[in-house]
C-alpha cells in the first residue's frame, strides 16, 4: 500500500511539472554520493549493554528537478535510492538446546542492510 501511494505521488509530481513546463523554468539533474550510517541507540537491558551497533558505509543515487517559482525562489523535489544499514555485535551470546544442556557461548555478528527510497523536497531562496 505504501509503494502504491508513493508511486501516485511521484506520478502527480511529474504531471504537474510537465503541465507547468511552459510557465516556469526547470532543470533536471542526477546526484549520488556516500553515507556512513548506524542505528541508535545500542540495545540495553537492566543497565547493561546487550548489543552494540557499528557504523556501515553505503551509497545513494537518484535524480531531481529544479523548478523556478520566481526570481528568488526555486523548489527542488528529488527521488533517491539509498543503501544503508548497520553492523550488530552481541558479545557473550549463549545458546542452549534445552534446560539441561550445556550452553554454547560465542559472539553474534550480523549485517543489516536497508534499501530505501527517499523523496525530499528542498526550497532554495536567493538573497541577491
Amino acid at each position: 500500500m505504501k509503494k502504491r501511494s508513493l508511486l501516485i505521488v511521484l506520478v502527480c509530481m511529474l504531471l504537474s511539472i510537465s503541465l507547468n513546463a511552459q510557465e516556469t523554468n526547470f532543470k533536471f539533474g542526477i546526484k549520488g554520493g556516500g553515507n556512513y550510517s548506524k542505528y541508535t541507540p545500542d540495545l540495553t537491558a537492566a543497565g547493561m549493554d546487550i548489543a552494540e551497533f557499528k557504523r556501515k558505509i553505503g551509497f545513494y543515487f537518484g535524480g531531481f528537478v529544479n523548478i523556478k517559482v520566481n526570481e528568488k525562489i526555486r523548489i527542488q523535489p528529488e527521488v533517491l535510492f539509498a543503501l544503508q544499514g548497520t553492523k550488530i555485535l552481541i558479545e557473550g551470546f549463549e545458546l542452549r538446546g534445552g534446560p539441561n544442556e550445556i550452553p554454547i557461548a560465542g559472539d553474534f555478528k550480523a549485517n543489516i542492510d536497508e534499501s530505501i527510497l527517499i523523496a525530499p523536497i528542498a526550497m532554495h531562496y536567493f538573497f541577491t
